[in-house]
């Protein structure tokens, strides 16, 4: 099998050949299953996308929705480091994720899904801060409006996997229609048999889409939940 890459230069008729390697006396040589297509490397767009499978979608390149996402429960669409934009609503009930590399010092917004313009925002995840060195490449999932610590808690569950680990500033954010009553959220952290709670230094419910809930001194990663 062989493959290769062909950039025109000019709007014109062109020959493809080939040039076969053989063992001596094998008379006739066949060439079989010819394909001929464009690269394609343009941002997908959709009217309106639906991800409703129990496996993972991965985003190749960049994607821009003119109308609807969904995320249906059950289902995980990984932007990896590509930009995804939204023109109207976002509707995660599976899980969004995210790869995007988190330098020290700087607040780095991952699952911030806007319009087009990049002005209207339509989906807000969290925010890393490294305080005491740089984390690399970092993965954020987000799940939501479903628990992952009983039923008093926010209905979102987030996991963060850090390229390296660094201790960092956490701003974790949620929907009203995700509160479930939370409405002094505090952030817990998983340790592999029980919930710990972190440092939190500041709240906010005023919103609809972005209400938060900021902890500091976050040296261990993955799983966190908010709830009272």
């Amino acid at each position: 099998q062989g493959a290769g890459t062909f950039t025109p230069s000019s709007a014109d008729g062109y020959y493809v050949g080939f040039y076969a390697y053989s063992a001596p006396a094998m008379r006739d040589l066949g060439v079989d299953t010819l394909v001929v297509y464009e690269m394609d490397t343009a941002d997908l767009a959709f009217y309106t996308l639906g991800i409703s499978n129990t496996g993972v979608l991965t985003l190749s390149r960049g994607a821009a929705v003119q109308h609807d996402l969904t995320v249906n429960a059950g289902s995980v669409m990984e932007t990896s480091t590509h930009t995804l934009t939204v023109e109207n609503a976002v509707s995660n009930n599976g899980t969004l994720r995210q790869t995007r590399d988190a330098p020290q010092a700087t607040g780095i917004a991952f699952l911030y899904i806007t319009d087009a313009t990049a002005v209207t925002p339509k989906y807000y995840g969290l925010v890393i801060t490294p305080t005491s060195g740089h984390m690399g490449a970092t993965t954020v999932s987000v799940t939501g409006n479903q628990t992952c610590v009983g039923t008093a808690a926010v209905r979102r569950c987030f996991e963060i996997d850090p390229g390296m680990t660094q201790t960092a500033t956490v701003t974790f954010y949620y929907r009203d229609a995700e509160e479930n009553g939370q409405n002094a959220a505090n952030v817990y952290h998983w340790n592999g048999s029980g919930w710990d709670p972190e440092t939190v230094d500041g709240r906010d419910r005023s919103g609809t889409e972005d209400n938060w809930v900021r902890a500091t001194g976050i040296d261990a990663y993955s799983p966190f939940a908010l709830a009272n």
